[in-house]
């Protein structure tokens, strides 16, 4: 679904009139704003709305949303290795560093809201 409304404007159009509705004021505002300035985007950041948008009301897709993103910095890393590209490997090694103390920072922070 995500693809195929990244790669078809009818698609997008239609996927946009579905998601419209559930929205209260700020967010519409926020999603009108975002769906007018992807329209004519690249594949990859239109996908990107559309996913963020899709998390919102997804909570398997949020859910699943941390393991893809270090799936993703661990393929390109590996990537960037077998290409011999080291210093892109090392940059995509930090990042996913700085995604995992963020995503345990993120945590501590829950668990820290949820005892108060």
């Amino acid at each position: 679904m995500i693809y195929e409304s990244a790669t078809h404007p009818v698609e997008y159009e239609k996927w946009a009139k579905n998601i419209a509705p559930k929205l209260h004021f700020q967010q519409y505002e926020h999603f009108m704003e975002g769906y007018e300035m992807h329209k004519t985007m690249p594949f990859f950041a239109k996908a990107a709305f559309i996913a963020h948008w899709e998390m919102f009301f997804d909570s398997e897709l949020m859910a699943l949303s941390q393991p893809f993103v270090q799936a993703a910095l661990i393929h390109l890393g590996q990537t960037f290795h077998r290409r011999n590209q080291l210093d892109l490997a090392e940059e995509t090694l930090q990042i996913l560093r700085k995604h995992l103390e963020l995503m345990a920072k993120t945590g501590e922070e829950n668990n820290e809201m949820e005892r108060n």
